[in-house]
């Protein structure tokens, strides 16, 4: 199977609009833009559209795309919903809607499994490894994935070449 033949984007999204705001506020925070060094964020990137269009891929589609993403698909909104009260009860503020430093702070303390709200801490290191590995992957990735956006993060590497052709067998 080809991959240019065979492989298709959903149409559709995963995320509703706010979810999606979520992802991206977290995604700001994980891949920040770095002006001064003309280094992409995770915005320029369209790092979100990835993760929106990977979590509507069909999990028995033609192209195997990752054991887990059956749990991804049943746990991201659950995940949002979590880190959404866990920022409104440290921040008085929704998720979608923190700034950069107060997004670090709430990841950080995801990360070390210490964000009150957000269950145990090897779940709450399991979810920030997730996320960002995710948003990692969506500024890094083929564009053909839907992030990585004019291969920008491959332009800023001075990768000015297009993704090679890849057959499955």
């Amino acid at each position: 199977m080809a991959w240019d033949l065979e492989f298709r984007l959903p149409e559709t999204r995963f995320f509703t609009d706010a979810e999606r705001a979520q992802i991206a506020t977290l995604f700001r925070a994980i891949q920040p833009r770095d002006a001064a060094r003309g280094i992409p964020g995770a915005d320029d990137c369209d790092a979100a559209e990835f993760l929106d269009r990977l979590l509507e891929m069909p999990v028995g589609g033609p192209v195997k795309l990752h054991e887990d993403l059956a749990l991804w698909q049943a746990s991201y909104r659950g995940w949002l919903a979590a880190l959404d009260a866990a920022a409104t009860a440290l921040f008085g503020t929704p998720l979608a809607r923190l700034g950069i430093e107060d997004t670090t702070s709430l990841l950080d303390q995801l990360e070390r499994g210490e964000l009150a709200g957000a269950g145990n801490a090897k779940n709450q290191k399991r979810l920030f490894d997730t996320l960002w590995r995710h948003c990692l992957q969506g500024c890094w990735s083929d564009p053909r994935w839907a992030g990585n956006r004019d291969r920008i993060m491959w332009r800023w590497l001075g990768y000015l070449g297009d993704a090679e052709r890849l057959d499955l067998v």
